[in-house]
């Protein structure tokens, strides 16, 4: 690149010499200076041609729960208009025929999107489902615009949801584990604050709920919530003893998460814990 552009400053000093007799060097001398301040120029407008179109971006995101949606979002300066987003067939046919056919229709829109602001288009699938599909792979081609201009944009993104599988596993246990911290019925429950019935009633409904979950999932051994007077829920096999929060508090594990309450801990990497707890013999 460098040679290209010492050929052409050749070529132009010497087209000069030929026609007003200056020698070359000399020439050369005087245009060198002027392209140091050409190029900035040059690159400033460049960087606010940029800055002043529209940016549109589409992605796979965990916005409810575990619902697959796509989010498309305006990561520009300026707001946009999205004009269309077309969806590969072989996927599509894989969700309803409602949702397949909304989105067969995406084809002319305008949608207006502002800076740092989006919309979310839902698959009405859950996302666990969507990674069982024959085809897990979601092409979209979409195009949009600065509003009131004719000038269109057309960007691609491929996202393929067998990738995220993992991830997902991961992510949405957290998620629903916060949302059992946060249950009222549970908080009252392991309080004491209900009555026999009541208890009674939330105990097999949370048990029947783990034993489900651990249905699904063949690596998973067990899932528990440990507390004394009885009020332990469990979802796996192992039968708690009726102060099993208490004697777990008692084991090198126990001890390091009463110190830690904002940390995670999981049975099974603690032989010490489980055996107190009568998960392993």
């Amino acid at each position: 690149m460098e040679n290209s552009y010492l050929d052409v400053l050749e070529r132009i000093a010497n087209a000069l010499e030929q026609q007003n007799g200056i020698p070359i060097w000399e020439i050369l001398i005087n245009i060198i200076p002027w392209i140091g301040v050409i190029i900035p120029i040059v690159v400033l407008f460049i960087e606010r041609g940029e800055t002043k179109r529209p940016y549109i971006e589409v992605s796979f995101e965990l916005v409810r729960s575990t619902m697959a949606c796509l989010v498309i979002r305006n990561v520009g300066r300026v707001p946009a208009e999205l004009k269309s987003m077309t969806f590969n067939d072989c996927f599509i046919q894989q969700l309803t025929p409602e949702k397949a056919e909304i989105l067969k229709n995406k084809n002319k829109m305008n949608v207006t999107i502002f800076p740092n602001r989006y919309w979310v288009l839902s698959l009405d699938k859950n996302v666990f489902d969507v990674i069982k599909f024959e085809n897990t792979k979601l092409e979209v081609t979409y195009t949009y615009s600065k509003i009131g201009k004719r000038k269109e944009y057309s960007d691609y993104t491929e996202i393929d949801f067998k990738e995220y599988k993992s991830f997902l596993v991961y992510l949405s246990e957290i998620d629903e584990f916060k949302n059992y911290f946060t249950d009222s019925s549970l908080k009252m429950f392991f309080g004491g604050n209900m009555d026999a019935i009541e208890a009674s009633r939330l105990k097999r409904k949370y048990n029947s709920r783990l034993a489900s979950k651990l249905a699904l999932d063949a690596k998973a051994g067990g899932i528990y919530f440990v507390a004394d007077g009885g009020r332990s829920i469990q979802g796996g096999k192992a039968s708690l003893p009726s102060d099993a929060y208490s004697a777990y508090l008692e084991t090198r594990q126990g001890k390091e998460v009463n110190e830690k309450s904002n940390d995670w801990f999981l049975f099974g990497q603690d032989a010490e814990a489980d055996q107190t707890l009568g998960i392993i013999a």
